[in-house]
C-alpha cells in the first residue's frame, strides 16, 4: 500500500496569475465519509465493499491502523473489499501510527479503549499538537486507562482498553466533534446502552454523518435531542458503501471561479448530500456569487459582489475557501464562531491572518470571530501554509489575484486532495482551450 503523491511540485509552487477558472471538475471522494466507512467495515463481521474511497495520506493512515488491528483490505475495482473483525481486534500489544490524521488518532483511541489490550498510538509532529485530553477523560470514565508518553493531553499515548458497560456520559465537544464521533463509532461494542450528551458541540454535521454511516452498517443509533445520542449494543453488519464527492474539497473549486471571475461546475455536488459542507452553496450566495444547480452538480460564476457575515460554528472547513472569496470581495467579511479553528492541522486563524497580511490585506480576530479586510491592490508574497492542506489550497486561490505569489510545501495537499494543483491548473486553462 503506497500513499498517493501529489505531482512533482517540489518545495515551492509558483501560483499562476491573470487567468480565470473555467470548466467542469470532479471533486475527490469525501475524506470524512471514507474514514467513517472504513471504520464501520472494519468493525463488521464479514466482507464489506467501499466504493470510490479517497486515496489520500489521511485515509491511508486510517487503513494502516485498521489493518494493524486485524481488518483485511484488498483492492477491488473502484474500491476496497474489507473483511472486518466483528469488533474482535487482534494485536493487543501493538503500536499504531496515525500519521498526521487527527481523525485517525481520535477514532483509534476510542476503538483501543473499547477492546481489551494495551496499545500505543503515535503520529507525526503535527499530530502531536492536536489535543485529545477531553476525549481521554471520557474514555477513562468508560473504564479505559490512558497514559501520556510525552505531553499530557497529546499523542503519543498508551491506552489499555476494556469492554465498556455503557452508561451516560457528557462529551466536551467545543474543540472538535471528532471526540463525539469516535465515541459513537465504538459505542455499539458496549454491553449496555450508551447515552452521549455533547457539550458545546461544534461541527455538528460531522457527528450526524457518523451516525448515518453507522446506521447503514447496522448499528442502532438514535438522536433524540440536538445534543444527545443513544447507542444500543449492536453488531455492525457488512455493507456496500459508496463514498460521496468531498463537499469541502469542492468548495475550493467553486471558490476558484469567484476569485477569478470565471465559471466552474463541480459534478455531483448538491444540497441533499450527507455532508454538512454542502452548505458552501448557500454561503457563496451570501457574497453575491451566482450559484446554479441541477440534479447532477452545481456551478459558481462571477466575482463576489460584497463581503458577508457568516456563522461558521458548524462549518470550519469551509472557512479557508470562503476566506479566499472574502479576499477577492469589494468589502470586509466576518466569520463568526470560529475559535475551534485554532486546533486544526495548524492554528488556521493565525496562519490565515499571516498570509492575508503578506498579500496586502488585513485580518483581525475578536473573541471567537474572524474578520478579513481585502486589499485594494493585492501584492505577491511567499506564503507558508505551515503544513496545513486547507491553508495551502486557500493561499493558492488568493495568489491567483497577486502576481508573483509562491507557496511553500505545496505537497501537504496530499492529506485530502492530492490532485488539487493539477485540477486547478486545468480549470485555469479551461477558457483558453475553448
Amino acid at each position: 500500500m503506497t500513499a498517493p503523491n501529489p505531482d512533482s511540485l517540489g518545495d515551492v509552487y509558483a501560483v499562476p496569475c491573470g487567468l480565470a477558472a473555467y470548466g467542469e471538475a470532479v471533486a475527490p471522494p469525501s475524506k470524512s465519509h471514507t474514514h467513517r466507512a472504513l471504520c464501520c467495515a472494519a468493525l463488521a463481521k464479514g466482507r464489506s465493499f467501499i466504493e470510490n474511497p479517497l486515496y489520500s495520506d489521511d485515509t491511508f493512515s486510517t487503513r494502516r491502523c485498521l489493518e494493524a488491528l486485524g481488518a483485511f483490505f484488498e483492492e477491488a475495482g473502484h474500491g476496497w473489499n474489507i473483511t472486518g473483525t466483528g469488533g474482535a481486534f487482534g494485536a493487543p500489544e501493538t503500536s499504531l501510527d496515525c500519521g498526521s490524521s487527527g481523525t485517525t488518532l481520535r477514532f483509534m483511541m476510542a476503538f483501543c479503549a473499547a477492546i481489551p489490550g494495551r496499545r500505543v498510538l503515535r503520529g507525526s509532529l503535527q499530530l502531536e499538537r492536536r489535543p485529545v485530553h477531553d476525549l481521554a477523560q471520557v474514555l477513562k470514565a468508560l473504564g479505559a486507562k490512558v497514559r501520556w508518553l510525552v505531553n499530557d493531553g497529546f499523542a503519543p499515548l498508551e491506552i489499555e482498553g476494556t469492554r465498556w458497560k455503557g452508561g451516560e456520559f457528557v462529551v466536551p465537544s467545543g474543540v472538535s466533534s471528532q471526540f463525539l464521533s469516535a465515541l459513537l463509532l465504538a459505542a455499539p461494542l458496549a454491553s449496555g446502552p450508551t447515552r452521549l450528551t455533547a457539550s458545546g458541540l461544534v461541527s455538528a454535521p460531522y457527528a450526524s454523518l457518523t451516525a448515518l454511516v453507522m446506521q447503514r452498517f447496522g448499528a442502532l443509533v438514535e438522536h433524540p435531542r440536538p445534543e444527545q445520542w443513544l447507542v444500543s449494543p449492536s453488531a455492525y453488519i457488512p455493507a456496500k458503501e459508496s463514498i460521496e464527492p468531498d463537499a469541502s474539497a469542492a468548495a475550493f473549486l467553486l471558490a476558484a471561479a469567484a476569485v477569478t471571475g470565471g465559471e466552474v461546475r463541480v459534478a455531483n455536488i448538491h444540497r441533499a448530500m450527507a455532508q454538512g459542507d454542502a452548505a458552501i452553496l448557500n454561503h457563496m450566495k451570501a457574497f453575491g456569487v451566482r450559484i446554479t444547480e441541477d440534479g447532477s452538480g452545481a456551478a459558481a460564476s462571477g466575482r463576489p459582489e460584497s463581503g458577508a457575515v457568516l456563522d461558521m460554528r458548524d462549518f470550519p472547513d469551509l472557512v479557508p475557501p470562503l476566506a479566499a472569496v472574502a479576499f477577492a470581495a469589494p468589502s470586509p467579511s466576518t466569520f463568526l464562531n470560529v475559535s475551534h479553528m485554532k486546533t486544526k492541522e495548524s492554528d488556521r486563524l493565525a496562519v490565515l491572518a499571516e498570509g492575508i497580511r503578506a498579500l496586502g490585506g488585513d485580518a483581525r480576530q475578536s473573541g471567537a470571530d474572524f474578520a478579513i479586510i481585502p486589499p485594494a491592490s493585492p501584492k505577491g508574497a511567499r506564503l507558508d501554509p505551515h503544513g496545513d492542506h486547507r491553508m495551502a489550497m486557500a493561499f493558492a486561490l488568493m495568489g491567483l489575484r497577486a502576481e508573483g505569489t509562491t507557496l511553500l510545501n505545496p505537497g501537504c495537499v496530499a492529506k485530502s486532495f492530492p490532485a488539487f494543483f493539477e485540477t486547478l491548473e486545468t480549470l485555469l486553462e479551461g477558457k483558453r482551450r475553448k
